[in-house]
């Protein structure tokens, strides 16, 4: 059995964030812009 915790989101997370992206399991900031990590999966 797994134990998560849940962390409330407030600004104090998400600041330097340039999108956030809601996803099954919970909220994901990313910290550069789309283009550049769509890029980076071709590495």
């Amino acid at each position: 059995m797994t134990n998560w915790t849940t962390t409330p989101i407030d600004a104090r997370i998400l600041r330097g964030a340039l999108e956030v992206e809601r996803t099954a399991r919970g909220v994901l900031a990313r910290l550069q812009p789309a283009i550049e990590t769509a890029d980076q999966a071709d590495i």
